[in-house]
């Protein structure tokens, strides 16, 4: 990035925006906000594509390798899929009132959809939930059209069955993200209370589990060749762990 480089600011959220992404052929930016809705904006011309709208504040987007869908969850414990190309509502889940969905990631060969739920009640519990994609994504219904005035016109469908679930073993803490790495032989989960744990995928055992923070890891990233991952944390470090 050059030290001249452009500005350019979007505007058209009420509230803070909680995650943000590129789509992954790069001609769309989409922003997740506690306004309850998700821009998708045509960042190159500065302008709002569509809006997409949640019943509750937004925490976390996932767009599928191949760029047909936008998966959105909220606060109450709902995700959200919709098809990009059309901007139509294909389904929507509730996975349980009760949590938030804090974070959402799809394996490269978008086999399965890693899920990070969390009660909001303190000491509460925590989980990581492993889907298969199609049992999210596949519906034998009807593609509804989103329509602002008839807002009960989506149906709540069952939560799909859970391919492999990843608890939390404490409750004085929670997990925060949980990602897919090393070509989805590995799954890494941060918690709040500053660890990280890296399990193997294929059959849910714990490889690791080491205090890298004082306080929360926010946010995490793998290099591709997996041999380095970066923390970030609300202890205003990061760290490189090999």
């Amino acid at each position: 990035m050059s030290s001249n480089h452009k500005v350019k600011n979007l505007q058209g959220h009420e509230r803070p925006i909680k995650h943000i992404k590129f789509s992954p052929d790069g001609k769309y930016v989409f922003s997740a906000s506690a306004d309850r809705s998700v821009i998708k904006w045509d960042y190159k011309n500065e302008t709002k594509s569509f809006v997409y709208k949640h019943q509750a504040s937004v925490n976390v987007i996932c767009i599928s390798n191949s760029n047909k869908y936008l998966f959105s969850g909220d606060s109450t414990g709902c995700i959200y899929v919709w098809d990009i190309n059309s901007n139509e509502l294909k389904k929507k889940i509730t996975f349980d009132v009760l949590y938030n969905i804090r974070s959402l990631n799809i394996s490269t060969d978008e086999t399965y959809i890693i899920i990070t739920l969390a009660e909001r009640a303190a000491k509460s519990s925590s989980f990581v939930g492993i889907y298969l994609s199609e049992e999210i994504i596949k519906t034998n219904h009807n593609i509804f059209p989103y329509n602002l005035s008839m807002p009960n016109s989506v149906e709540n469908f069952p939560a799909p069955n859970i391919f492999k679930k990843i608890l939390c073993p404490e409750i004085n803490t929670k997990y925060v993200k949980s990602c897919f790495a090393n070509n989805n032989k590995s799954v890494l989960i941060s918690r709040e209370d500053g660890w990280l744990e890296i399990y193997d995928f294929s059959n849910n055992k714990l490889i690791s589990s080491s205090k890298f923070h004082n306080n929360e890891i926010l946010d995490f990233d793998v290099n591709d060749e997996y041999a380095i991952i970066i923390t970030s944390s609300k202890d205003g470090e990061m760290s490189f762990i090999k």
